[in-house]
């Protein structure tokens, strides 16, 4: 499996076996296969396949990692929607929902906005399948709620997530 998730944890785990390939250097570990790419050129190439009609699926989980990596989240998101409802197979589907929490997660940082950051960390939250997610998502909603001056409101995003970690 080839992880296109992008937490810190992947990147800050010691290098497995090296080697170069698709515009990419690629960590072979022993549970894992983890790409780092060269975005000067993947990307172009990731949009001309992107172009094609129709766009193969995984070419469009490429193009939103890689826009997700350039900071471009809200156009990941557009991509990832591209795919919603695709039939294809497990591996695709567990990496869409990872970029999208990892996306949605960067858009609530960066959103100046209250509304805005309430609405992205709702979206990563209700986008999380892992344990890690839902955690990570949901301290990022009682953040933002508490930031937003509705402290009930934080207090209940505390108590959903205590919940779903009792249960994870």
């Amino acid at each position: 499996i080839v992880t296109y998730k992008p937490d810190q944890q992947a990147i800050d785990a010691p290098l497995g076996l090296l080697f170069a390939a698709n515009h990419a250097l690629l960590s072979v570990d022993p549970d894992r296969v983890r790409a780092f790419p060269d975005v000067e050129h993947a990307y172009p190439e990731a949009l001309a396949r992107h172009a094609k009609s129709p766009p193969d699926a995984g070419n469009v989980l490429r193009l939103a990692w890689l826009e997700h990596l350039q900071g471009r989240c809200g156009r990941a998101i557009e991509l990832l929607d591209e795919l919603e409802g695709g039939g294809f197979g497990k591996t695709l589907a567990d990496e869409i929902g990872p970029l999208r929490v990892a996306a949605q997660m960067r858009l609530c940082a960066d959103a100046t906005d209250k509304e805005a950051r309430l609405s992205h960390a709702e979206a990563a939250l209700a986008a999380a399948s892992s344990a890690s997610e839902r955690l990570d998502a949901g301290l990022l909603l009682a953040q933002a709620t508490t930031e937003s001056g509705d402290g009930v409101a934080a207090a209940r995003s505390l108590w959903t997530l205590a919940r779903l970690a009792g249960a994870g």
